[in-house]
């Protein structure tokens, strides 16, 4: 079982939505390429459309393999933008229950940076994105606790 998901078992409610729009995340929409210590990551944005954008993710190993995949979507609702993730494998079977994807809340936005963030255990867990000209930054925190602070960071450059 994944730490991801084991954490989500234990889910309190999202942290405070920032006021934004979908309108205010357009900068993430793309196609975004980089390379990870295990291979190369790819990232898709598409425009926002019907009160959410959609988004892929795919982790691929040196020897070709898919690692997992990841489908995201940012939903416009009335307290704000809010982030859902559900993981797979390479043969699409999703890592979290059916009735539980992962939640996360925009809480804090500026021009081209907009952090999303969740409590599990009394913790809060964020995903920071961040770009610069033609470099999207996805950086994840998950400081469950002093001892054991996950701290990842993801570069991409937007493809063609």
């Amino acid at each position: 079982m994944s730490i991801l998901f084991a954490a989500s078992l234990f889910l309190a409610p999202p942290a405070t939505p920032a006021t934004a729009t979908l309108a205010d995340l357009s900068w993430i929409a793309g196609r975004w390429k980089g390379e990870a210590s295990s291979g190369t990551i790819e990232e898709s944005w598409g425009e926002a459309n019907g009160e959410s954008m959609l988004g892929s993710f795919r982790m691929v190993a040196a020897d070709g393999a898919v690692r997992f995949y990841e489908i995201l979507v940012i939903q416009q609702r009335p307290e704000g933008p809010v982030l859902r993730i559900r993981h797979f494998d390479a043969d699409l079977i999703a890592w979290e229950e059916k009735d539980a994807p992962m939640m996360f809340a925009l809480v804090s936005h500026a021009k081209k940076s907009a952090t999303f963030e969740r409590t599990v255990e009394g913790n809060p867990e964020r995903i920071v994105y961040s770009r610069e000209k033609e470099t999207l930054v996805i950086r994840l925190e998950k400081p469950a606790t002093e001892e054991d602070k996950r701290i990842r960071e993801f570069r991409f450059r937007l493809g063609r």
